[in-house]
């Protein structure tokens, strides 16, 4: 067996599985005709931060809304309300993480499926 490294290399074999593997992982991170992670990452990043920057206008505009209801109904029924508002929006945060965490364990799995299969 000739290589560039003379007749013989031991780890000939294990520097091929490297080299295809970083092919595989170069497709995933370039995107090989789509959008790869180098589009992908950034844009699910400034998702985020608009999500983010959504919640907390979000935020208080319920605040003021609450606020004002407050004054117009009365105490009890402005806590009880505040209450399920308060719940609506912890609702709406959990839905907006549970979105984020999808598509990161999606991105980790194809790296981890391009890692191992090739």
């Amino acid at each position: 067996m000739t290589t560039e490294h003379g007749p013989y290399c031991r780890k000939e074999g294990e520097i091929s599985e490297i080299h295809a593997d970083l092919k595989t992982v170069k497709k995933y991170v370039m995107g090989n005709g789509k959008d790869g992670l180098i589009v992908t990452v950034p844009q699910l990043s400034q998702n985020v931060e608009q999500l983010t920057k959504a919640t907390d206008d979000f935020k208080t505009t319920l605040s003021g809304f609450i606020k004002f209801q407050q004054e117009q109904v009365g105490k009890k029924k402005g806590i009880d309300e505040s209450k399920r508002r308060s719940r609506w929006i912890i609702g709406l945060l959990v839905t907006a993480l549970l979105v984020i965490t999808g598509a990161l364990i999606t991105t980790i799995h194809l790296l981890s499926q391009a890692n191992a299969g090739g």
